[in-house]
């Protein structure tokens, strides 16, 4: 009887070129991470990625990148090669890799773990930055264009508190995808010359009296009004209705005096940044500002 019928395979015939480049670097050991969502594709040019960068930072159309800084440790499990036994005496037999998760251990405290635990159980892409400055990613293709962008991974943060002896940690580990072995075939990276920026801090406004307020930080209150005292502007406040205040007027080098009356908050990175204001975000808090006497 004749057989018919053809078993397609996914035997590699690739040609493997092992010469050595002059300057063959692998990565160093990752001080920061830098996590997107997982649908977003930067440029591929080097030139154009880090010109937009800290526009990158501050984004409101869902391309936002987070940097986390910080890392101190780093442990790796799985990656290794997944080789079943076969059978009782037929010895392993590899079959592929086992999937990777990378904990990354960082240096903060509870406000910093407050933010990252909002990351957990997100589909996201992560950058890793090592301590030569090099951003490493990888390139994906969609609709025959090359992009840059972070490996895709799960993300799981966790605090270890103090036991007296040792310090408090936060643990960020990603969950890598199954994609991440031909990721890191498809790895690329830039060169950051001043290093990766600093992530954004929450603001929120704190009344100080009648129609007197300050800018502090959500998380521990530090007050920044001082900082920027020369550069606040009336766009940076908003209502609920979404219209910026009418003046915002300095008062005593540390408060702001804001009309008309109403409820407002601190407007978003983006506006902050237009204004010369950096590395602040506003968070969705309103603050009553009553009128004075």
């Amino acid at each position: 009887m004749e057989l018919k019928g053809t078993i397609a395979n996914n035997c590699s015939d690739a040609t493997v070129r092992t010469g050595t480049p002059n300057c063959d670097r692998q990565m160093g050991k990752p001080l920061a991470l830098a996590v997107t969502p997982v649908n977003v594709l930067y440029p591929i040019e080097a030139d154009t990625f880090l010109e937009n960068l800290e526009g990158y930072i501050s984004d409101e159309s869902g391309m936002r990148l987070m940097p986390i800084k910080g890392v101190v440790g780093v442990a790796l499990n799985g990656g290794d090669i997944n080789a079943p036994e076969l059978g009782t005496y037929g010895g392993p037999r590899p079959i592929g890799i086992n999937a990777v998760n990378i904990a990354y251990t960082i240096d903060g405290g509870m406000c910093l773990y407050k933010e990252l635990s909002k990351l957990n159980g997100r589909l996201c892409r992560v950058f890793i930055c090592d301590d030569a400055n090099y951003l490493f990613g990888t390139v994906i293709t969609k609709g025959g264009t090359d992009y840059f962008a972070g490996y895709k991974g799960t993300i799981y943060v966790t605090f270890t508190p103090t036991d007296g002896s040792t310090l408090g940690t936060i643990t960020v580990t990603v969950y890598y995808s199954t994609e991440y072995e031909q990721e890191m075939q498809n790895a690329m990276s830039v060169y950051l010359e001043n290093g990766l920026p600093d992530g954004l801090i929450g603001v929120i406004l704190q009344s100080a009296g009648a129609d007197t307020v300050r800018v502090v930080t959500a998380c521990d209150q530090t007050d920044v009004t001082a900082t920027y005292i020369d550069d606040w502007e009336q766009t940076m406040f908003l209502n609920e209705s979404g219209t910026a205040a009418t003046t915002v007027t300095p008062q005593g080098g540390n408060l702001l005096k804001i009309a008309p009356t109403g409820k407002y908050r601190v407007a978003s990175a983006k506006v902050l940044a237009a204004g010369n204001i950096t590395g602040l975000d506003g968070m969705d808090t309103y603050v009553q500002v009553t009128a004075g006497a």
